[in-house]
């Protein structure tokens, strides 16, 4: 359905536009002059800093 939800379509908002897909991602790269695997790599480091102030609140 999404990169959000775990179903492993990654493309596919299901009618829903708050989902997240790689055109999202795609489109970010565009806007900031970077590639996609950039993009992804640095959307890793932010998502897995975020978890761990996430994981502090538990």
């Amino acid at each position: 359905m999404c990169l959000n939800c775990g179903c492993g379509d990654y493309d596919d908002r299901r009618g829903e536009d708050a989902n997240i897909t790689m055109a999202d991602v795609e489109q970010a790269a565009e806007a900031n002059g970077m590639s996609v695997l950039d993009t992804v790599q640095e959307m890793i480091g932010s998502l897995q800093v975020q978890l761990k102030e996430l994981q502090k609140k538990k």
